[in-house]
């Protein structure tokens, strides 16, 4: 196999976005509200930057506002990585809270 079809292959497998601008979220942790930046959407789940080290195996609640309201997802941090001054976190969706939280017009 040429490199043209391995980077192929590994394309088709690679089932997300990566976002062009850095999207605001918020990451819930043991009652705490921590601002991180969405980079990658996933089918599995979501790649972020965060000011904070968090554990691999810590499971968080990820707040993301969409275009209804706010869709809340529990995850599991499968990875973290120090990024120059950040880490680079990588979670995987554990389950989507079914009820969408809708934002007023004014917020």
């Amino acid at each position: 196999m040429n490199d043209s079809s391995a980077n192929n292959i590994l394309n088709y497998q690679r089932i997300s976005k990566r976002l062009d601008n850095r999207e605001p979220a918020i990451l819930k942790q043991k009652k705490e509200n921590i601002p991180v930046e969405l980079l990658d959407l996933g089918i599995a789940g979501f790649g972020l930057n965060c000011m904070i080290e968090l554990n691999i195996g810590d499971v968080v609640e990820l707040e993301v506002s969409g275009e209804s309201g706010l869709d809340v997802y529990r995850c599991k941090v499968v990875f973290c990585r120090p990024n120059d001054r950040s880490f680079r976190i990588g979670l995987e969706i554990i389950e989507q809270e079914p009820e969408i939280v809708f934002l007023s017009p004014d917020e």
